[in-house]
């Protein structure tokens, strides 16, 4: 049996005939080809792997043309930073009336070339020492470098560098005292540096750059004390009379914080900080 529609939707009505046109329509189109490519199918690039990362050098820095040489040079503040770039040229002689006064432990025999001491306070150095003349001698009959770097309550960073007259001309031996409390040290040592490194630490800890530990040997790590060898350790002489050494040589002590050595050519790590970190780390020294 077949109803009819009433009068509102009958065939008099010409929306409601309008609609089931239209839903007729929709229903009886029929869907559009689908779409095919022509040729060969598309294949993605192969990418390379990604290549290990290799340490970044920029090379040593050159001194600063405005920057005159000193020699025994003492800087000694409190509650402020010390910062600056420093030409150590140890065949300056300097009278005794123009030297600061000694400290108590000191004599004139260990008068260090560059002491640089605060409290509450850090130290950022750029310290540069020059090589003596080119008279080809060998640098184990060559008067040290002393250089001394003590804070409490201050991070440290030095970077340090050293040069020689010409390539003939063995370069300046430096022997480096480093002492800090409550604060991280960073340090930078030139490439050429050949030496006993010590590091003696109490609630802190070490870390050498991967260039550094390449050519590190390290002989023990005891009782919060690190004695290791810096280069090359075969042809340096060193173990034949380790007590008349004349090449490099560092003593690191801190206590309450982080060492972190590397060489003055390569790029410091954590250089770039985020600017909350860089805010603490001025706070806490960290």
């Amino acid at each position: 049996m077949i109803l009819l529609p009433d009068d509102t939707e009958g065939p008099s009505n010409p929306k409601a005939v309008e609609a089931r046109t239209l839903t007729v329509n929709r229903m009886e189109a029929d869907p559009p080809p689908a779409y095919e490519l022509e040729g060969p199918s598309f294949v993605a690039p192969q990418l390379p792997p990604p290549q290990p990362q290799l340490p970044v050098f920029q090379g040593p820095p050159l001194p600063p043309a405005d920057v005159r040489p000193t020699n025994f040079l003492s800087v000694a503040t409190r509650d402020r930073a010390v910062r600056g770039q420093y030409i150590i040229d140890p065949k300056i002689r300097v009278p005794l009336q123009m030297l600061a006064p000694l400290e108590k432990y000191e004599t004139e025999e260990t008068r260090k070339n560059l002491w640089l001491r605060t409290k509450d306070g850090s130290v950022d150095a750029d310290v540069w020492v020059l090589g003596g003349g080119g008279d080809g001698t060998e640098w184990k009959d060559r008067q040290k470098a002393k250089l001394g770097v003590k804070t409490k309550d201050g991070r440290v960073c030095l970077r340090l560098h050293s040069l020689a007259p010409s390539p003939s001309a063995p370069r300046t031996p430096i022997s480096l005292f480093m002492k800090t409390k409550d604060g991280s040290l960073r340090l930078s040592l030139p490439r050429t540096f050949v030496g006993p490194l010590t590091i003696t630490r109490k609630d802190a800890r070490y870390r050498f750059s991967p260039a550094l530990s390449a050519v590190t040997t390290i002989f023990s790590d005891s009782r919060g004390v690190t004695r290791c060898f810096v280069g090359n350790l075969a042809h340096s002489g060193w173990a034949d009379a380790p007590g008349a050494w004349g090449g490099d040589e560092v003593d690191i002590i801190t206590h309450d914080g982080r060492v972190w050595v590397q060489f003055d050519d390569e790029v410091e790590e954590e250089k770039a900080k985020s600017p909350m970190k860089e805010f603490f780390g001025r706070v806490f020294g960290v």
